[in-house]
């Protein structure tokens, strides 16, 4: 009770009336194909070889790079076994079927009282949301990184009203990896430093007393 008394004295958005609206699109994200699954396993092995003695007979400029790369993907795959292709598909149905998945949680996580979605979240519905954020974000950037090739770091934090007076949690998730497998923290000693440190103090004025 004293965290729910807390909370609403001390949360910025306490006296607004506030709601949260959350939808889900009917269609599913669009899945890397077969050709991209291929190339994502078995570049290095298979198809980086030939690009590169194509690439050294001329001059490509770096659209023309990513055609001939693209065309040599597709022309491997489709010469490679039927074993290997199956191998291809049976990843990419597992893929698809582990996004049906998380989105049908993401869906149960937020039914409500109200049809549409739209309802007031108290501290008990932001703990149990937050329990599961993980989950969340990954499938949203299960989304965006087939969808833009971009990699993702998002920063977020405030009162956790999982903790004893809803003292303050942060969160970092971080997509994509360097050649040696570092994330974006972990191949930036100073993240902490230069971004998490001024993060907290910008998170003490939002939400100070």
């Amino acid at each position: 009770q004293s965290i729910r008394n807390w909370f609403y004295n001390n949360h910025p958005n306490a006296k607004k009336d506030v709601q949260c609206r959350v939808t889900f699109a009917n269609a599913p994200a669009r899945a890397l194909t077969e050709y991209q699954l291929y190339s994502k396993k078995y570049y290095d092995e298979r198809v980086k070889p030939l690009v590169d003695l194509e690439l050294a007979k001329e001059d490509f400029d770096p659209k023309m790079k990513l055609t001939v790369t693209n065309q040599i993907t597709k022309e491997q795959f489709d010469n490679e076994s039927q074993g290997i292709k199956e191998e291809i598909a049976k990843l990419r149905d597992d893929i698809l079927s582990e996004r049906t998945e998380a989105l049908s949680k993401l869906q149960q996580l937020f039914k409500g009282k109200h049809n549409d979605m739209t309802t007031d979240r108290s501290p008990q519905d932001m703990a149990r949301f937050l329990n599961v954020l993980g989950q969340v974000l990954k499938a949203v950037f299960d989304m965006l990184g087939p969808n833009t090739g971009w990699c993702w770091t998002i920063i977020g934090g405030g009162p956790d009203p999982r903790k004893p007076d809803a003292a303050f949690s942060t969160a970092t998730y971080h997509t994509g990896t360097t050649p040696a497998g570092l994330n974006f923290a972990e191949a930036s000693p100073l993240l902490h430093e230069l971004l998490m440190v001024p993060f907290g103090k910008f998170l003490n004025q939002v939400y100070r007393e």
